[in-house]
């Protein structure tokens, strides 16, 4: 039988034990109780929140949709691959200033697909998330990059399906943003060459074809960033990529410095058209 100072000293151990685990635990996330809410989610009500302020979205010149890929111009340090940066810095020096002619809203969210967009930017009238917002947000450009998550599970023939969703997002954006020019940007290469092949290019080959084909062309832009990113041999340039599939801050540095004097030059080139047509606005 234990001998009451024993007994005395089990009890004060325990104690102590107890005491430094609640310490310990409390110094850590993991050890504290919270509600799973998918990124997805939060990312989605923020934006639906972003374009419910009216006096913010006067300011923006410049939207941008789509995917993760256009979801990380904001990301800063990447949490899941140690020393990877997305292209918050770039995005800070060209999007971000709200008297900059480029201020920007993005409303990319990960894991999107070309159906997930299409509801987001239907407008809340319509059964859709609203998420190109109302008459606030009057931008001059809706630049978008969508469809390499339709490459996964995708419907077949794949390269017919994607098209055809990259088509109904530009055209939706057309409808809700009818004052707007789409820019709309090629998706861009995978580590997979034979996917890049098979699959993106001939996809890229019909998007750039249209603005053409369309019959409201002038309003649609493309802007082809694919071969950007590629080396003399068709390989990804592995130094714009942390994943092979997603830019890294180097890589939304090329992106903008493709992006942001392709939206000069159409600026330039609708003042010199309303200049060559008096009373034209």
């Amino acid at each position: 039988m234990r001998s009451p100072r024993s007994q005395l000293l089990s009890v004060l151990l325990l104690a102590f034990i107890g005491h430094h685990s609640l310490a310990v635990a409390g110094s850590f996330r993991s050890a504290v109780p919270t509600e799973r809410v998918a990124d997805w989610i939060k990312r989605q009500q923020a934006i639906s929140a972003a374009v419910a302020q009216c006096e913010e979205m006067k300011k923006v010149r410049v939207v941008f949709v789509g995917d993760s890929i256009t979801d990380y111009w904001q990301m800063g340090d990447n949490p899941w691959h140690e020393g990877a940066r997305g292209g918050a810095a770039i995005w800070a020096e060209s999007f971000d200033d709200a008297s900059s002619p480029n201020h920007a809203l993005n409303v990319g969210i990960t894991g999107d697909r070309t159906e997930n967009v299409l509801h987001r930017i239907t407008p809340q009238s319509a059964g859709g998330l609203g998420h190109l917002g109302d008459d606030c947000l009057a931008p001059e450009f809706v630049v978008v990059m969508i469809g390499i998550n339709n490459r996964w599970a995708g419907e077949e023939p794949l390269t017919e399906s994607i098209y055809a969703g990259v088509a109904a997002v530009v055209e939706k954006v057309r409808q809700v943003k009818p004052a707007a020019i789409v820019v709309l940007q090629s998706i861009l290469p995978y580590h997979e060459t034979e996917i890049n092949r098979r699959v993106i290019e001939p996809v890229n080959e019909r998007l750039a074809e249209l603005p053409r084909a369309h019959p409201e062309g002038a309003s649609i832009r493309f802007l082809d960033l694919y071969p950007l990113f590629l080396r003399a041999d068709r390989s990804l340039r592995d130094e714009l990529f942390y994943d092979g599939l997603h830019p890294n801050e180097a890589g939304y540095r090329v992106w903008r410095d493709a992006l942001v004097p392709f939206l000069e030059r159409i600026r330039n080139s609708m003042t010199m058209n309303s200049r060559s047509f008096p009373g034209t606005s």
